[in-house]
């Protein structure tokens, strides 16, 4: 009886401690899982934390910039083409200094860089023809041009041709780059 009373008791005994190994076994299964977890969610948390950051800078960038964008705008070098007051601008000017009407002729914008802050540099090219009395009438077309309304021309070259008509000694063909920043098709 007493072997049999020690056998149980050794059984029982074993099979306390084979509980034990198997709960320390699932127990440190769940805290290396945890533990796993806890890593996972600190590098989310750090990951989430960077992208915030940066969206407040990109924030603050886009909130110092926008003036200066506005403004670039209201002159006519974001968006699209104003032809219609480039027309008015060049009768204003011919009308000013009492010369015939301009002629002038307008290409179609042409993509120069599709640029990564989501603006497309577009160039167009704009003739201007003009009879005129002297030379200097000329350095008036170009001293006019500029606008605060306009985006910006570049003279790219003028061919000056004497003529016989009367009140008008000079043939003006003149070619200008037009350069305009609109919204990139990808940015959209």
């Amino acid at each position: 009886m007493l072997f049999r009373s020690l056998k149980y008791r050794v059984a029982v005994f074993l099979c306390i401690v084979l509980a034990c190994i198997a709960t320390l076994t699932v127990t440190l299964r769940w805290a290396s899982q945890a533990h796993l977890n806890r890593d996972m969610a600190n590098q989310a948390y750090l990951n989430a934390k960077q992208q915030l950051r940066a969206q407040v800078a990109e924030e603050a960038e886009m909130a110092r910039d926008l003036p200066r964008y506005r403004q670039l705008q209201q002159r006519g070098l974001i968006g699209e083409e104003n032809r219609k007051a480039w027309i008015d601008h060049l009768s204003y000017i011919a009308a000013r200094h009492h010369w015939q009407p301009i002629e002038y002729e307008f290409d179609q914008p042409q993509i120069v860089k599709d640029a990564s802050s989501g603006l497309q540099l577009s160039s167009s090219v704009m003739r201007l023809h003009l009879l005129l009395m002297h030379e200097e009438a000329l350095l008036q077309l170009f001293a006019a041009l500029p606008s605060q309304q306009l985006a910006p021309v570049i003279p790219r070259k003028c061919t000056i041709v004497t003529t016989q008509e009367l009140h008008h000694e000079l043939d003006a063909h003149c070619e200008f780059q037009w350069i305009t920043f609109s919204e990139s098709k990808a940015a959209i």
